[in-house]
């Protein structure tokens, strides 16, 4: 895209140690073999007192982008930043919209009948019919206890 200035591998970015003051991090963990290397990345280049934001998958089905390794709890979120202090976690995506993704990529495998190029293509197609669903989220999503249905969590800190 014309807007992008650098193309790098996540697991060895091309910037000096404490160098930028923050990172982000959306939807890639679950897309990398090796997310705790890409953790200890984030970390090595942002500052001391930056501030670094991921959002994973914790209930999603299975996605290739080119392929799909994990899901992360917030505690396992947690657990690949000891350098940060935690100032927020949360739900960044609730347990409507797990309901959602399951019973739309259900509903593309059973009438795909058994064609793995059509299930997504019928998943998408059934995720714009029932994507009104997602907005019950908002009702959930600060419910304590949601975070345990919810399909992405987040964690938010700052570097020590």
């Amino acid at each position: 895209f014309p807007e992008v200035d650098i193309v790098a591998n996540a697991t060895d970015l091309p910037f000096k140690d404490n160098s930028i003051d923050g990172a982000v991090s959306e939807s890639l963990f679950e897309h990398v073999p090796d997310a705790g290397r890409v953790a200890s990345e984030m970390t090595r280049v942002v500052k001391k007192g930056g501030f670094i934001y991921v959002s994973a998958p914790f209930i999603h089905p299975y996605h290739a982008s080119p392929d799909d390794f994990n899901r992360w709890t917030i505690s396992g979120l947690k657990h690949m930043f000891p350098d940060l202090e935690i100032i927020k976690t949360g739900v960044r995506s609730g347990p409507w919209s797990a309901f959602l993704m399951f019973l739309a990529y259900s509903l593309g495998v059973l009438f795909s009948f058994g064609s793995r190029r059509v299930a997504p293509f019928l998943a998408h197609v059934f995720m714009l019919v029932l994507g009104p669903l997602k907005y019950l989220d908002y009702f959930f999503t600060n419910i304590p206890g949601s975070e345990a249905v919810a399909a992405h969590l987040y964690i938010f800190g700052k570097k020590k």
